[in-house]
């Protein structure tokens, strides 16, 4: 071991193995013969307690490490490459005006992908410097991690060299603890074939070290504390002590006594989102015997499955938290949300959202119970939940539908894979399995055989079109380019309840709202039913199209909702409050995960600043709706409103320029040249905003809608020979 000053700059000259700045190369010769016979006789202790003078004196200390260790190829969490370093000398306390600055390390590996590398100090605390970050990439060559305005190491590129920041928080050692003692770097390798060796590592510290965070938020605060700081893992769930704090004043420090305890398993969840650093988290609460118990956390009616949801590549963290409000709003069941902070293993991790598991009880997806008595008819006919999502993990088995993912002769033909939800895979009985698979066969058969408009056979003896158009709303609305093909769920009840499959609950919407960068993700004027091939099911756009019931049911529902969930005004309030309880806490957020202004899978926008990353979620918000008030929104759905006479069809035809219009926009009004009459416009409500006479074949009627909140409006005109005519107009926000 070698204890010196910092890596050297272009002031630093290098004697040996060991970095002194010139300005101190008086006291280095002074001692340099002395220091020589005392290495040459082995005698450690006394140089160590020698250069601990000097390096007092200044204002970092270096402590460099050269095990040249090879790193075990596939070892995993349990064969790792492991190295230490024996600290001695530095003050009792490391903090933020002397504690650790920067941790160097060089690694030579011809696959950075497959390592993680960790710290630990001696007090126990340990985090990540890197987690599978690089790729095909190869080498660690002199990289640093420090908090020194760095980026992220998780936007750099193999073989990263220079300085980052760490995956997880350099500032957490710097909070009281004594630096003094043992300290470990690990590094492992998750996959065969590749072999490497770690050269060399080093820590400095210095009177400008990594600060820790704030404490304090005005979110609940979750901890998660494995049982004895193990790692966890994607299978199985590790036991873990979960500590809840959300005092009644609304601000939460780390060190509060929490309201709440509980033992629980963790795991690491979800697919493609697992490769984020900012890790998905699947909770199930336990006894002490590892049995399931159900528990209340931060409100949430009692349950035992809870996800620990990281908007890490949905930069404005607002979007499954919006689509889940409007679901329920919409009068479906979609998980509740809440968001908190989390630290797992003392290391902060960000905003996450609180969310159910989908699940069956009364409070949650309200199908009957199906349990091994269910075996007749009619308690085997449900409740069922089912899925179409990617074939992940353990419980994925399923089976193979009728309906071909794309209709087209260019592309491969393969079948809908369903799989088990409720019951689970490893439950589910060989009856039930079969049972289900029989309806939801019978109900692509009828989409492939029957007509639409067959009540005996068609497609409606088997759905409820009712929740279909609203969940495809939703989506549509949202653009997800996940939606109909992954995370889709569908359940149905007993038949003596409901013999119907309804779509939903919905899930995973961050890959919604204009953010992803495939499949036409960020365009607001196409059908994401559109987007068939390779993997959407083909009745989406099917009903639209094939059935004029069905269309005309999808825009009455639309238009409808134009005027409550889906009014501009409406949606844009609920943005802005889920905006208010993260507008503080945010800025934590994005100092521990620097990301904002950078790409992150798949984003199509990436704004520099929280703000414009709303701004940006809002305006394509604006720009969709338009499209879909052009598609989808009918006049002719509407009830008749108080105080307006008898709306009758426009019997001569007239128009309204431009229709949407903005806020602020002159709106012409035109008429033929022999209509004379007057004109009255009216809100939501049948409240007359203003009124006129037509004078002439162009009215300019732009006043009437000064100063009023984006929505739909309604033009009456009335003619001297006492007809009436009516048309809406949509007022948008001007962008």
């Amino acid at each position: 071991m070698v204890f010196l000053p910092p890596r050297p700059s272009k002031n630093v000259k290098t004697y040996n193995s060991l970095k002194i700045p010139f300005q101190r190369r008086g006291f280095f010769f002074a001692h340099l013969d002395t220091r020589m016979r005392i290495l040459e006789d082995m005698k450690f202790v006394y140089t160590i307690l020698l250069l601990c003078v000097y390096t007092l004196q200044s204002n970092a200390q270096t402590f460099v490490r050269n095990p040249n260790v090879t790193i075990p190829d596939a070892g995993g969490l349990t064969n790792m490459a492991i190295d230490s370093i024996i600290l001695s000398g530095l003050p009792s306390q490391s903090n933020t005006t002397f504690g650790l600055m920067d941790i160097g390390i060089t690694i030579n590996h011809p696959y950075d992908g497959d390592l993680s590398v960790w710290l630990k100090s001696p007090s126990g605390q340990e985090i990540a410097l890197v987690r599978n970050n690089g790729g095909a990439g190869n080498d660690f060559s002199n990289t640093h991690f420090n908090c020194q305005n760095t980026a992220h190491i998780y936007l750099g590129t193999p073989p990263y060299t220079g300085n980052y920041q760490a995956t997880q928080w350099l500032g957490v050692f710097n909070q009281g603890n004594n630096p003094n003692g043992k300290w470990y770097l690990k590094v492992s390798d998750c996959c065969a074939q590749d072999i490497g060796t770690l050269l060399s590592w080093s820590l400095t510290f210095s009177t400008s070290p990594c600060s820790p965070l704030s404490d304090s938020t005005t979110l609940p605060i979750i901890k998660i504390n494995t049982t004895n700081a193990a790692y966890i893992v994607d299978e199985p769930k590790i036991p873990c002590n979960i500590s809840i704090i959300d005092n009644a004043s609304g601000i939460n420090h780390y060190n509060d006594v929490p309201q709440t305890t509980l033992y629980a398993g963790v795991e690491y969840r979800g697919s493609t989102s697992q490769w984020f650093p900012a890790k998905p988290y699947a909770v199930q609460t336990w006894d002490a015997q590892m049995n399931d118990v159900d528990t209340n956390i931060l409100g949430f009616p009692k349950g035992h499955n809870w996800i620990f949801y990281p908007p890490f590549n949905d930069k404005s963290l607002l979007r499954n938290v919006l689509t889940y409000k409007l679901s329920n709003e919409m009068g479906h069941y979609a998980s509740r949300t809440k968001f908190f902070e989390l630290y797992v293993n003392g290391n902060y991790e960000g905003i996450y959202v609180l969310m159910e598991k989908i699940g069956r009880d009364n409070k949650r997806v309200d199908i009957s119970k199906n349990d091994s008595s269910s075996i007749n008819y009619p308690s085997i006919s449900g409740g069922y939940i089912f899925k179409i999502d990617k074939s992940t993990g353990v419980q994925n088995a399923g089976w193979n539908g009728q309906t071909l993912l794309c209709d087209t002769a260019s592309n491969s033909q393969q079948n809908l894979y369903y799989q088990f939800d409720y019951p689970s895979p490893d439950r589910i009985l060989p009856q039930q399995a079969n049972y289900l698979q029989g309806i939801v066969n019978a109900f692509e058969n009828s989409i492939r055989y029957f007509s639409p408009y067959d009540t005996v056979n068609g497609y409606r003896k088997y759905i409820s079109a009712k929740s279909f158009i609203d969940h495809s709303l939703l989506v549509e609305l949202s653009r997800n380019i996940d939606g109909y093909r992954l995370s889709s769920y569908y359940h149905k009840d007993r038949d003596d309840k409901d013999a119907r499959i309804k779509a939903g609950p919905v899930w995973d919407y961050n890959l919604s709202y204009g953010n992803g960068d495939y499949l036409l993700a960020s365009d607001c004027t196409v059908w994401q039913w559109d987007m068939l091939c390779p993997d959407n099911p083909v009745w989406w756009r099917h009903f639209y199209e094939q059935d004029t019931l069905y269309r005309q049911e999808y825009k009455c529902r639309y238009t409808k909702f134009r005027q409550t969930v889906l009014d501009s005004t409406h949606l844009n309030h609920l943005i802005d409050s889920f905006v208010q309880v993260v507008q503080v806490p945010q800025q934590k957020h994005y100092t521990r995960w620097p990301i904002l202004g950078s790409y992150i899978w798949p984003n199509a926008y990436y704004p520099p600043t929280y703000a414009e990353e709303i701004d940006t979620l809002k305006n394509w918000l604006f720009h969709r709706l338009a499209w879909m008030d052009q598609m989808l929104f009918d006049s002719s759905c509407l009830p008749k409103l108080t105080g307006i006479k008898s709306i009758q069809p426009v019997a001569f035809n007239y128009s309204l320029y431009p229709n949407p219009a903005h806020t602020g926009e002159v709106i012409l009004l035109h008429t033929p040249t022999n209509f004379n009459g007057t004109y009255n416009i009216y809100n939501a409500l049948g409240i007359s905003l203003g009124n006129g006479i037509i004078h002439a074949s162009s009215t300019d009627i732009s006043p009437c809608f000064k100063d009023v909140p984006a929505g739909i409006y309604w033009v009456q005109l009335k003619g001297l020979d006492a007809s009436i005519h009516t048309q809406s107009i949509v007022i948008q926000q001007a962008p």
